[in-house]
């Protein structure tokens, strides 16, 4: 393949202020064109976006469907994808305008170096983030996106940077976020819906404990955690206490309506002789 192939960036943001700019920045300039689908920012992350590109659209969907809409947008060869909290090193840009000239394969794995807590985690395959424009969009396996092309699948060697975790509360943050999504998910019937995609139709007790201890062992040994020392085992642990607390909170939710139990302060009035 002799002509050259353009190179579409997709993005997806909200509230990126803090990262946005950086990883604007790893692309501007070799890429042909960059999309955003922002999901109405309340800070500065589109004032920023708009110093880069006038491809900004707004959507509240979920990220599956905003994804999609950055694809749709796309008019180049080849789609990057692209977190706001992501970086393309010199390397990896390199290796990407190198590789896009490939006819054999129709999408690449791009692996990440993660910063969690203070150092960077290695990553591999990483996400399928690079791929051939096409008929293909992303579907949501429960809570999770995933998208599947039509063709051979490739695997980039140079890294991307991602601001994964820089700190514990950050990690405590998302699992909340993510936790309470998914448990909700798994309670409206659809039982693939947590990180750790084995079905889960009603939560016990052997839930509770099997899926945290598996998770622990799972990330910290055969993950290789082991090797990032004291931020490797805390890695694992918070993987442990995502897997508890997904199945924790649809208990909750199971157990609520079992007893129709209602978050109601007024039910509080009823006993106010106690």
């Amino acid at each position: 393949m002799s002509q050259k192939q353009t190179i579409s960036a997709v993005m997806i943001t909200y509230n990126a202020e803090r990262f946005i700019r950086g990883s604007l920045e790893s692309i501007k300039g070799w890429v042909d064109e960059i999309i955003i689908v922002d999901m109405f920012s309340t800070d500065n992350t589109i004032e920023i976006a708009k110093e880069y590109t006038q491809k900004i659209f707004q959507d509240s969907s979920d990220a599956p469907i905003r994804g999609n809409i950055g694809i749709s947008k796309a008019t180049s060869d080849w789609i990057l994808c692209i977190g706001a909290t992501e970086r393309i090193t010199q390397s990896l840009k390199e290796e990407i305008i190198t590789t896009v000239k490939n006819e054999k394969y129709v999408g690449y794995h791009i692996p990440r170096k993660n910063y969690v807590y203070g150092i960077y985690m290695e990553e591999r395959p990483g996400p399928l983030y690079l791929f051939r424009r096409g008929p293909w969009r992303y579907s949501c396996i429960g809570g999770h996106e995933t998208i599947k092309l039509n063709g051979k699948i490739g695997y980039l060697r140079n890294f991307k940077l991602h601001w994964a975790s820089p700190g514990i509360e950050d990690s405590v943050n998302k699992i909340n976020f993510y936790t309470s999504r998914d448990a909700k998910t798994v309670f409206a019937n659809h039982p693939n819906a947590f990180f750790w995609r084995h079905p889960v139709k009603r939560a016990n007790l052997f839930n509770m404990l099997y899926r945290p201890l598996v998770g622990f062992f799972s990330i910290y040994f055969f993950a290789k955690m082991y090797r990032y020392g004291m931020q490797g085992f805390i890695v694992a642990v918070m993987s442990a206490f995502n897997y508890f607390l997904e199945i924790a909170k649809l208990w909750e939710l199971q157990y609520k309506k079992q007893h129709m139990i209602k978050d109601d302060p007024l039910i509080l009035e009823q006993y106010k002789k106690i």
